[in-house]
């Protein structure tokens, strides 16, 4: 698929001008960066395909440059772009992240709110913290009912590890508007923090939340160690 093939108003370049960068899918934006394609393969082309290699556009620009050249269309001055726009995104989201720290479960609830307000199905977030208690990353970890089946313990150790956290916060909510944890909740929770508590990473709460509530099982004395905020 050559660019000039599509119509005018979906190529990367008219579509920016003409919708805003919000509307373009990842491809597209990389496409703009990189400029141009390969052999047999047009600039989306290359930029779908490398996206799909690397599984997701966060993976795509962590990869080392060294990896990004051995691709057969990248090139190191295509590689180089990649790593420049990385190295861009982490300056402006360092000097635009506001300082977030959480001494109570009322402040987390208040953190997390907007991003679960009016979720008619159940949202399970990771909320990462330093040795301040500043949030270092809120992470969406699954949308569905929170049970063993879909949460498994090295899927939020993984999260954790990765954003070098010292403790974490676990948020989800009851679209039921019955903001208490469930025996599910409760057998869950229990066993992801014990994998915590094994690799050295604090388990400090796991909130329910509703529209207008929440309750902490912290606070409830379900975790080990009662209560912590």
């Amino acid at each position: 698929m050559n660019i000039l093939s599509l119509p005018r108003e979906d190529r990367p370049r008219e579509k920016l001008l003409n919708s805003g960068a919000d509307t373009m899918s990842d491809a597209e934006l990389i496409a703009l960066i990189l400029s141009s394609g390969g052999k047999g393969q047009s600039v989306l082309e290359l930029s779908q395909s490398l996206i799909k290699e690397a599984g997701k556009l966060t993976e795509l620009l962590n990869s080392p440059i060294q990896k990004l050249v051995k691709h057969k269309n990248l090139g190191e001055a295509k590689a180089i772009k990649l790593a420049a726009v990385k190295e861009l995104a982490r300056r402006y989201n360092n000097k635009n992240r506001a300082i977030i720290r959480i001494s109570t479960p009322g402040d987390a609830y208040d953190y997390i709110k907007p991003s679960l307000l009016g979720k008619e199905t159940e949202h399970l977030y990771l909320i990462t913290l330093n040795a301040r208690n500043t949030v270092i990353n809120r992470s969406l970890i699954s949308v569905g009912t929170v049970n063993e089946t879909l949460i498994h313990p090295r899927e939020i150790i993984k999260v954790a590890v990765t954003n070098n956290a010292v403790s974490i916060i676990l948020v989800h909510n009851h679209p039921s508007g019955e903001p208490y944890p469930s025996a599910e909740d409760i057998k869950v929770t229990q066993r992801l923090e014990n994998a915590c508590r094994i690799v050295g990473v604090g388990f400090t709460d796991h909130l329910i939340v509703c529209d207008n509530s929440y309750s902490s099982m912290r606070a409830q004395n379900l975790l080990g160690g009662g209560e912590k905020n």
